[in-house]
């Protein structure tokens, strides 16, 4: 693919209710916080990306999977090394999940938000991998031969009912796995509930670690582990993240530098332009100009 060019997708509509994005590449561009009606599931092949889902940031690597429950709001923003975004993706109405499922197997059970253990991204290691990435191909493969040859719907039907299988039984592993290494998880999650809390101030990786009593190079690991990034990089990304939630509210960039615990206004400028390829005033402009747009 061309630098600035886009791939238009070919959507391939398997049921009413049921949708089949075949892969894709788009241009690194920054998506705005949106939400759908349906249930959607992208597997990453390549681009340098955070999720930001709900009041969660990920860091999405190649051979990611990212799972969204209807209804939830979220957004893509690109890292510095991206000039692609690479994905299969697929979207599914809850009523032909419901369809599918049985007594025996409810196909919701990774969108289901009210699961303590949920979780929007899971990072494959490479047999699952190969694993989401063949039946995401085989689809792909089939789709591109004549629709109205012997056998094409049921086959489509048959791998995109086993790839949900599949998702399910990633995230039931990942349950089951965060259930027995229970007191890792709660200590990690004390590190982002300290991190939302006091993103606001100067925050090292000595005190996240004293206030949640383990040792620093523990708290790294098992935080990178859980996040794809390190503490520094998260702690980054939640106050560029606020950032722009108060500079969408017209805070001036000056107060939004200080509120959200940058030393200067020349690092949050740097960090700032560095995240969203523009500057913030640059970005209050672009806001501005929507807000006009949707006016006319």
């Amino acid at each position: 693919m061309k630098k600035g060019s886009t791939e238009v997708p070919e959507v391939l509509t398997l049921a009413k209710g049921m949708d089949f994005i075949t892969k894709y590449s788009t241009v690194a561009t920054s998506y705005p916080l949106h939400r759908h009606d349906f249930c959607e599931v992208l597997y990453i092949v390549n681009g340098d990306v955070i999720y930001s889902v709900g009041e969660r940031d990920y860091y999405v690597t190649p051979g990611s999977l990212l799972v969204l429950a209807p209804d939830v709001l979220h957004k893509a923003t690109f890292g510095k090394r991206s000039t692609a975004f690479d994905r299969y993706a697929f979207h599914i109405s809850t009523d032909y999940i419901r369809r599918i499922s049985s007594p025996n197997t409810n196909m919701f059970l990774c969108f289901d938000t009210a699961n303590p253990m949920h979780c929007s991204i899971f990072r494959l290691n490479i047999e699952k991998r190969k694993e989401i990435h063949d039946l995401f191909q085989r689809i792909h493969t089939i789709n591109n031969r004549s629709k109205t040859r012997y056998g094409t719907d049921a086959l489509v039907h048959s791998l995109m009912t086993q790839l949900l299988v599949e998702i399910n039984l990633i995230a039931l592993d990942y349950s089951h796995s965060h259930e027995e290494k229970g007191s890792t998880s709660t200590l990690i999650q004390s590190a982002v509930s300290y991190i939302e809390q006091h993103y606001s101030q100067k925050i090292t990786l000595e005190q996240l670690a004293e206030d949640i009593h383990i040792s620093k190079d523990h708290l790294s690991h098992e935080f990178t582990r859980y996040y794809g990034c390190p503490p520094y990089q998260y702690i980054l990304t939640v106050r560029l993240r606020h950032a722009e939630q108060l500079l969408i509210c017209g805070v001036t960039p000056t107060d939004v530098s200080r509120i959200c615990g940058f030393q200067s206004y020349p690092n949050f400028y740097r960090q700032f332009k560095a995240r969203y390829s523009i500057s913030p005033k640059q970005y209050i402009k672009s806001i501005n100009a929507m807000e006009s747009k949707s006016f006319v």
